[in-house]
């Protein structure tokens, strides 16, 4: 999607959250946002690559692709360094208001396509074929991705508007060709908010699961967006984030780890979402910082 993405409305973010009211409370024991079935497949593929590569097992290539293209000149460097973990904080709601704000069982979904995978002795996730064989690891990714598509397509369509066709090339101001309209839907709410599916190519057969916010003028803000149909406390910390300072945290965290905006990476922006996150009273977002920072010292310097 030719969209501006939510960073720029990072200022903006600054000054709701301030009159928003929440507290940015602890985190739970054992709170934490499951990464996707295909992010999981996506890490397990990763680590077996650098493995057969022979280089570094822990290099991080989205994250060296994404600072070569920011001008960081010792990109490959920085890649291969430890990368700490950082941490979520409860979004403060019961699993029926995550339910009110998506009201889809992804990971429900997801166990049934798992159950047709099995794991290889190198860790990589297979479709099982006929007496006891397996397809190869593109295929697999590429039924995974096809299955949760058509699935979401389905949900969506049951509980949000289909937008008619055209809506969306109107959105971004490009035309779409003809036979690749991607299909987009208003979600109840705000009246800003819409989700769009795009396919993309590759060996992989990966979609771009979108959130977008549009006024209807202008163009739209890309908010979010993930390699999967977002789960439900996924989609907690989409929907929120720019009211909420815990999901504004919690953002912050898929974003280090490659689960939103799963092609870009800005350490930057990173350390701007949680540095509000902090000044709003996030406790974890302190330590979520310092984690930035040991892996990445030069964010912390003038580029």
């Amino acid at each position: 999607m030719n969209a501006k993405t939510f960073l720029h409305l990072i200022p903006l973010l600054c000054a709701l959250v301030a009159g928003c009211g929440r507290d940015g409370s602890v985190a739970e024991p054992g709170f934490d946002i499951p990464a996707s079935l295909v992010d999981r497949m996506r890490v397990s593929y990763n680590l077996v690559r650098n493995k057969m590569s022979g280089g570094a097992y822990n290099l991080d290539g989205e994250e060296m692709m994404a600072l070569m293209m920011l001008g960081y000149g010792n990109a490959p460097e920085i890649a291969e360094r430890p990368r700490g973990e950082m941490v979520f904080t409860d979004d403060g709601l019961s699993e029926g208001e995550r339910r009110e704000l998506w009201p889809f069982d992804v990971e429900a979904f997801e166990a049934t396509l798992e159950a047709e995978l099995v794991r290889d002795e190198k860790g990589l996730y297979l479709k099982k074929a006929e007496e006891g064989d397996t397809f190869p690891f593109n295929p697999t990714m590429r039924w995974v991705n096809a299955e949760m598509e058509q699935w979401a397509i389905g949900q969506l369509d049951t509980a949000f508007t289909r937008m008619a066709p055209g809506v969306h090339a109107e959105m971004i101001g490009e035309p779409e060709e003809e036979g690749a309209e991607i299909p987009m839907w208003a979600i109840p709410g705000d009246g800003d908010e819409y989700f769009a599916i795009e396919r993309s190519d590759g060996a992989w057969g990966l979609r771009s699961y979108q959130y977008v916010l549009w006024d209807g003028k202008g163009k739209p803000t890309l908010f979010g967006e993930f390699h999967s149909f977002p789960s439900r406390k996924e989609a907690v910390a989409m929907r929120t984030a720019r009211h909420d300072v815990r999901s504004l945290n919690n953002m912050a965290v898929l974003y280090w780890r490659h689960r939103v905006f799963p092609m870009n990476f800005d350490p930057a922006e990173i350390k701007e979402m949680l540095g509000i996150a902090q000044r709003m009273g996030v406790p974890c977002a302190k330590g979520n910082l310092a984690v930035l920072s040991a892996h990445i010292p030069e964010v912390d310097q003038e580029r």
